[in-house]
């Protein structure tokens, strides 16, 4: 009888942990939910109930410091927002309530459903852009009104047809960007240390190389300098990717997504232009006004971002202030969880630094969920 209970009880564990990583991958916004709101919010609740059943029963005085540094910040972030936004805004003070060991259950159950997810997508991505296979498909309008042109959505894919050279060949999977699939991507490998024996972590780096996202690429890179600098493999790694590039140098396709992202741009900025004209106007008078300290508003945003994505966006919004103390609980929280071990440390730091310069909605769930798991993965890795 103790027997039986004892399977049913690690029946139902597993059944909530892979509940738990679908509901991830949901709040991630692939293509089937675009105009399914309902969908989503079913989802976000569920996040929220199996957060609080395994809530951590314990805290040290420095955890509930940083909840109550965390609970500001969303507090702040919260105002005049949507009923979705605060839903999604309350599931972030609950995961990071989740106890850590169940934290890792979790974040293992939903690393598969997400590589599982992406093989799928990767597979229907190589038969039509690359074997030119016909498989059918529908239209589909932009998740972000800002942007023009449409997608193709394929069975397990989405791919946006629009103006900008080689926008088709960019690997976006289920979402509305390549970014999304790369920083996505990055997560899971950062996670994982790039462990490539593992076939999770082959899939993320095939789908984060097919993204031709320069966060990935640039992330890696960082990766590799910081925890493995004299290591032969990345050494003639390095070797090869920059002999292929400079035999292909000239061709259109390599200068538009690889050299042509390097460079820094007239407006100072790196990795592709972030933030436009427009916006950078009114980024640059709201310095020099009072509203610099504590923002504009998140309404404020909607008419001038023009398609902007740059972590100027959480300063005009919530202002400088808001934006320091964000940045704190992020440095304090590594701190707390990697302390023992500086390299690791730095690899999280530098991480979410290049990831708030390139893609400023670390609060979606599951960029928040991943951010929050990343030091206690790291910190695995070394045990």
């Amino acid at each position: 009888m103790i027997v039986n209970l004892s399977i049913k009880a690690s029946a139902f564990n597993i059944f909530f942990s892979y509940l738990f990583g679908i509901s991830l991958f949901i709040t991630s916004l692939p293509y089937f939910v675009w105009d399914n709101s309902l969908f989503r919010y079913i989802f976000q609740i569920i996040i929220v109930l199996l957060s609080v059943i395994n809530l951590q029963k314990r805290n040290s005085n420095s955890r509930y410091i940083l909840m109550g540094i965390l609970l500001c910040i969303l507090f702040y972030k919260s105002i005049g927002s949507s009923v979705f936004t605060l839903l999604s805004l309350l599931s972030l003070v609950f995961i990071y309530l989740i106890e850590d060991e169940r934290k890792l259950i979790f974040y293992n159950a939903g690393k598969k459903i997400f590589a599982i997810m992406f093989l799928f997508s990767l597979i229907v991505y190589f038969l039509t852009y690359w074997l030119s296979v016909d498989i059918s498909y529908h239209l589909a309008t932009p998740l972000n009104p800002m942007k023009d042109g449409g997608y193709r959505i394929y069975p397990f894919l989405a791919v946006y047809d629009s103006s900008f050279r080689f926008a088709d060949i960019r690997f976006a999977g289920y979402f509305d960007e390549p970014g999304v699939m790369g920083t996505l991507s990055s997560m899971f490998l950062y996670c994982e240390k790039y462990n490539l024996r593992k076939w999770e972590n082959i899939i993320f780096f095939i789908a984060g190389i097919m993204s031709f996202s320069f966060f990935f690429l640039f992330s890696s890179l960082l990766f590799f300098l910081v925890s493995m600098p004299k290591s032969k493999i990345f050494i003639f790694i390095l070797a090869v990717l920059g002999i292929l590039l400079f035999c292909f140098k000239d061709t259109e396709i390599v200068k538009t997504l690889v050299l042509d992202r390097w460079q820094v741009t007239s407006s100072g900025q790196f990795g592709g232009t972030r933030s436009f004209e427009g916006f950078e106007t009114h980024y640059k008078k709201m310095l020099y006004s009072p509203a610099v300290f504590l923002g504009k508003g998140t309404n404020s945003l909607v008419s001038i971002m023009d398609g902007s994505s740059t972590y100027k966006s959480l300063i005009y919004a919530h202002g400088i202030l808001w934006f320091g103390v964000m940045l704190l609980f992020f440095c304090l929280f590594a701190l707390l969880l990697i302390k023992n071990h500086k390299k690791n440390l730095i690899l999280y730091i530098l991480f979410f630094g290049g990831l708030i310069y390139q893609r400023p909605g670390i609060f979606n769930v599951v960029f928040f969920f991943l951010l929050i798991v990343m030091p206690q993965k790291l910190s695995q890795c070394n045990e």
